[in-house]
């Protein structure tokens, strides 16, 4: 995400011109189902953004904890944390068995340039973890799906064809003559196919996956 042209100088000043031109975080709790949307800023008083339209951030305690990173293969996280009164956010917790299925936008602008409707910064996560205190602090811990544990959707075998469309269709692609196939990688070998092949060769011993 390229940083807004408008805002450069004010990043780049030592000190900001006024505290006008202070940088404000912007929260976007998606809810999921029909329990719709936290908008709510760490500014010490309510904002819209973008302006002219855009949405009413509200005023609130809130604010982003260290980013979490490790040497141990795990994902890099970090965490958001809002302090509504009278515990507003526990009814959407248990609505949603504790955050399940919420996704937070966090997003930095500047409050003396409300109208630019590009953010210096923004990022979009699903909540992986949420932790209500004792005081009714949620501290929800953000993350994005481990690629590592994603499960292939797919029938796949070493050595027949697992397309699901006849001979010649747009995913074999064969170009010449021949008119019939067996559905085995020893045929695509025949037909100088095997760029297109549906078959996966290279699975090793077994032969089958799901």
């Amino acid at each position: 995400m390229a940083f807004p042209t408008t805002l450069i100088p004010v990043k780049n000043q030592l000190y900001p011109a006024s505290i006008s031109e202070g940088w404000i975080y912007l929260f976007e709790i998606y809810w999921p189902g029909t329990c719709g949307t936290h908008y709510i800023t760490n500014n010490n008083y309510d904002v819209w953004w973008p302006l002219p339209g855009g949405h009413i951030y509200h005023r609130s305690s809130c604010g982003v904890g260290e980013l979490d990173e490790s040497g141990t293969g795990k994902l890099p996280r970090f965490s958001v944390w809002i302090h509504l009164p009278n515990r507003a956010l526990t009814p959407y917790l248990d609505a949603t068995s504790g955050g399940k299925g919420v996704e937070v936008r966090a997003i930095v602008v500047n409050r003396g340039y409300m109208s630019v409707t590009q953010p210096a910064l923004d990022l979009r996560f699903r909540v992986v973890d949420t932790v209500e205190d004792s005081i009714g602090q949620v501290n929800f811990e953000l993350g994005i799906r481990n690629p590592c544990t994603r499960v292939v959707c797919r029938r796949m075998l070493q050595k027949s064809c697992t397309y699901r469309e006849p001979f010649r269709g747009i995913l074999c692609a064969y170009p010449g003559d021949e008119t019939s196939c067996d559905r085995t990688f020893t045929r695509c070998l025949e037909l100088n196919n095997t760029t297109h092949t549906g078959c996966f060769p290279a699975m090793g011993r077994g032969g089958l996956s799901d």
